[in-house]
Formats: structure tokens, C-alpha cells, sequence
């Protein structure tokens, strides 16, 4: 770039993370800056990335590769006036004719290739190793000539921060035995369980990379690092470092409440007073957020998949990655629709501002399928399909909610309890925000300590019911037809 004849720009000047033949690297006395050349910050993203090179920052007379620009993982080594002699490959009697220059306005070395017509550049890739390549015309391609680290391994965090860089492994890198990978969080996560020096087992919480994964990171540390409640996920710490996102959690033994309460082939069986503790857990930390945080928290995603339980199966809310916070002088916010279908309040469907209250009604759903230990989504009896709650809000109208129960468990339960823990369900998934129970009140409830009334059917399951039912008539008809049609057709043979 020029004005006037005049070059205020030029790319040598500026070497990305490419060395060119005729461009430097090296130190400007003048403007006491170092020419240096940085990786991108992976082969799709030019972004700066954490390894570069650069004259030795202590000012010998040696390149060097750092790491976060200060970290030296390896050296060129000195320059004997014909070579540095770490690289050999840089003697002159090669194909290469390089040059240190240190004079009143510049440190720097240079280079240019002894046959012009090759085509030639020195590159940092983003996985930390410095390269000279060669373009090969005949086969379309770029082919090293000297790499430095010699060994993958020498580059820092190569694996990461938690794993083990092996030259004999497939893979490169492996887990310590300490750090196994978990399944608790899917999608845009990779958990793996480690311990702090003191033995406490944690849960360590890898963003993958997207830009989903960083607001859903943001959101995390702004919500879990300000509050602490024994029905909340702690978290103990996080790293934040460059492209690095890391999340630290207490470790919760049994995983999270679908995998113990819907699989099949789980060992563990919830008994009623387990599953009731549990739905007492979880309202009393929503409570907590909703009423008692300075500002109101609404978890946005409250589900099975995002109760964690502990040694004890005490409940932990967790995964507050689309969490809002709303200040006590506001009622409600304007959000996108986000969240999991099936628990979704129906206002926030409609596009409308939320409040507290769509937790509420999350929790209710959750609250059917412990009590029944089934998906809502579908719910299967005797070869018909149709939507759980539906069903079971028809049941408590009629008072039988001791059919409600799982039947793994043999009615063995307080019978008061789940009529009390069915009736909450109920008024929790109530149309109206304002029909909806807060949580205190739910906790309340839950504790005996307020009477809940009959519930009335909210009016978006009992349309569902009549659906039900005509498609039910409808079957029936068809069955009622077909056998009429082969009778008649009986009788005329």
C-alpha cells in the first residue's frame, strides 16, 4: 500500500504466520519492536494463535518458538556466523542462504534460496511445530524440509490441559488414569472426571468450540460463580485462557436423573422416598434462585437430563448454560425460544416475555415423570399411544393418583405424598403464568406446610384428551366397519 510513491504498508512487514524469501524476523531498535510470525488459530481461522516465532525475547542471537508469547519450547540455537546451529539445514553451502544482520537500526536475519525459481516459506502451523516447506510442482503439494520440535510432544499443551502427550499412542494423546471421560452433558461439552491435589474428585467441563458454547460458558460463570445452595451444582472453578474454556464442578457419583430413572437396565431403583427428597431438592434450589439470589435467576432448561445427583442421590440442579438474569426492580424478560420441547412454557412458545414462572412449569412436567418413571412424550398401555400428562391430569381430577405410580414400585408409597406431589404437577403446567404456584410455594406445599386444592385441567391438555378420545372413536369405528364389511360378506357365501 502507497501514496504518493511512498509504501506506508507492505505484507513483509507484517508476516502472519508465513516467512517468505526476502522478508525478516528480528528486533527494530528503533521502534523497539520485535518481527515476529504467530500460528493461526486453527487451520480454518486465521485468528492469532498461542505459538510463534520470534528472536529470542532475552536477546541472544537465536529464534526461538514460544508458547502465549513467553513460554520457550524451542530454540534455534546460536548463530556461529553461518548457521544457527540447532538447524543445520540453514548452512549456506544448502539450498538455503541465510543471514544475521545486526546493525544500528536492526537485529534480524533474512534469507533467500540459492536457486530462485524454487518456491519456498517457513510456516508456524497451529498445532505449535515450525516448518520449511517446499512446493513440488509435479506433485501439487507442500513438502517439508526440516521441522522443529522434532518431537510433537515438546509442543505445551499438545493434548490439552488435562491430557498425556504419547508418541507410542494411536492417537498421540491419552487420559491419565485420573481423568476418565464422563457422559453427563452432551452436545457442545466433553465432561471427564479428575481430582484436585487434595483427592476431591471434580468433574471437568470442556468446551468443544462454538460460538453457542461460549455465551452458554459465559452464562455459567456469571450464574454459578455468584451463588451457593446445597441443591445447586457447585462450581469450583474455570479456566479461561485463549481459545481454552474450561468448567470445574463438585463430582456427582450417580450421574444425572434420566439416566437412573429412565433406563432400563439402570441398577439403581429410586424408591418413592428417594424420588420425593429429590422433587424437594430441586424446588428448594429453584426457590433459591427465583427469591432469594440478588437477582432473580430463571434456569430456562429444567429437565431430567440437568439433575445431577450426589452419593447421598441428593438432587443438584446443574448446566445453566441458557440461564437469564433479571433484576428485582423487573417481573419478566424478552428471550429467545431456547429450552427442550415438552417443557417449554406455553407463553415463551408464543414468543411472549418470561418470567420465574416458565421454571414452574418445566418443574411440573419433570414432576409427572418421576412420579411415573416415563417420558411425557409418549406413554404406551395396552398397544394405545397418547400424551402422559393429559392423562394423569384427567386422574387427578378423579382422585386416583395412586395409578400415577411407577409401577416398578409395587405401590409401595405415601400415598399422601404423591397425591400432593400429582396435584402441585397439575397446577405447575397451568396455561396461565398466573394460575402457576411459585416456587416457594411448591417447596411449601411439598413440606405439608400449605394445602393444595383440586387442580383444574389446563385447557391446552384437554384438548388433547378430546383428541385423544376421537381418534380412540375413530379406531373403534374402523375395527366396527371392517368386521361388519367380512360378516356381511360372510353371509352371502
Amino acid at each position: 500500500m502507497q501514496v504518493n510513491s511512498s509504501i506506508i504498508w507492505q505484507s513483509f512487514d507484517h508476516p502472519g504466520d508465513t516467512w517468505m524469501p526476502g522478508g525478516w524476523l528480528g528486533f527494530n531498535k528503533i521502534t523497539g519492536e520485535y518481527q515476529s510470525i504467530t500460528c493461526w488459530e486453527n487451520p480454518e481461522n486465521p485468528a492469532r494463535g498461542p505459538f510463534s516465532e520470534s528472536l529470542d525475547p532475552d536477546g541472544s542471537d537465536q529464534y526461538v518458538l514460544l508458547y502465549n508469547g513467553s513460554q520457550v519450547y524451542w530454540s534455534g540455537g546460536l548463530w556461529n556466523g553461518q548457521y544457527f546451529s540447532s538447524v543445520p539445514e540453514t548452512a549456506r553451502h544448502t539450498m538455503f542462504n541465510f543471514t544475521f544482520i545486526d546493525d544500528r537500526e536492526r537485529k534480524y536475519a533474512t534469507y533467500t534460496m540459492t536457486d530462485s525459481s524454487v518456491i519456498t516459506r517457513f510456516v508456524v502451523e497451529s498445532s505449535g511445530l515450525g516448518q520449511q516447506l517446499l512446493w513440488l510442482s509435479n506433485r501439487q503439494e507442500w513438502q517439508p524440509v526440516f521441522t522443529q520440535p522434532l518431537s510433537h510432544c515438546d509442543v505445551p499443551s499438545v493434548c490439552g490441559p488435562f491430557g498425556l502427550c504419547d508418541l507410542e499412542s494411536p492417537s498421540l494423546c491419552r487420559c491419565p488414569r485420573e481423568l476418565l471421560r464422563e457422559a453427563w452433558w452432551r452436545r457442545l461439552w466433553s465432561v471427564f472426571k479428575g481430582a484436585l491435589p487434595d483427592s476431591t474428585q471434580v468433574a471437568v467441563k470442556k468446551l468443544e468450540g462454538s460460538r453457542q458454547g461460549e455465551k452458554q460458558f459465559q452464562a455459567e460463570v456469571l450464574t454459578l460463580g455468584a451463588i451457593q445452595h446445597i441443591n445447586l451444582l457447585r462450581l469450583r472453578g474455570f479456566c479461561c485462557e485463549r481459545s481454552q474454556r474450561l468448567l470445574v464442578y463438585e463430582f456427582m457419583p450417580h450421574g444425572s436423573l434420566d439416566s437412573v430413572l429412565f433406563k432400563k437396565d439402570s441398577d439403581i431403583m429410586l424408591s418413592w422416598n428417594m424420588r420425593y427428597r429429590i422433587v424437594l431438592g430441586i424446588a428448594r434450589g429453584l426457590a433459591y434462585l427465583h427469591e432469594k439470589c440478588r437477582e432473580c435467576i430463571i434456569h430456562c432448561d429444567i429437565k431430567p437430563d440437568n439433575i445431577l445427583l450426589d452419593a447421598d442421590f441428593k438432587a443438584k440442579v446443574a448446566d445453566f448454560g441458557m440461564a437469564k438474569l433479571i433484576g428485582r426492580d423487573f417481573s419478566r424478560v424478552l428471550t429467545t425460544m431456547r429450552g427442550t420441547i415438552g417443557y417449554l412454557a406455553p407463553e415463551w412458545i408464543s414468543g411472549l416475555p418470561i418470567s420465574p414462572k416458565v421454571d414452574v412449569y418445566s418443574f411440573g412436567m419433570m414432576l409427572f415423570e418421576i412420579i411415573s418413571g416415563q417420558r411425557n412424550s409418549t406413554y404406551f398401555e395396552e398397544g394405545s399411544k397418547f400424551y402422559y400428562p393429559s392423562w394423569a391430569a384427567q386422574k387427578v381430577i378423579e382422585g386416583d393418583e395412586k395409578c400415577l405410580l411407577d409401577s416398578r414400585l409395587g405401590g409401595e408409597a405415601d400415598l399422601e405424598e404423591v397425591k400432593r406431589a400429582s396435584r402441585v404437577a397439575c397446577w405447575c403446567i397451568q396455561d396461565a403464568e398466573m394460575d402457576r404456584p411459585t416456587m416457594g410455594q411448591v417447596v411449601q406445599i411439598l413440606e405439608g406446610v400449605l394445602e393444595v386444592n383440586v387442580p383444574r385441567i389446563p385447557r391446552s391438555l384437554q384438548h388433547l384428551m378430546e383428541d385423544q378420545i376421537s381418534h380412540m372413536y375413530d379406531d373403534v369405528s374402523s375395527v366396527a366397519e371392517q368386521g361388519a364389511s367380512e360378516s356381511s360378506q360372510g353371509a352371502y357365501k
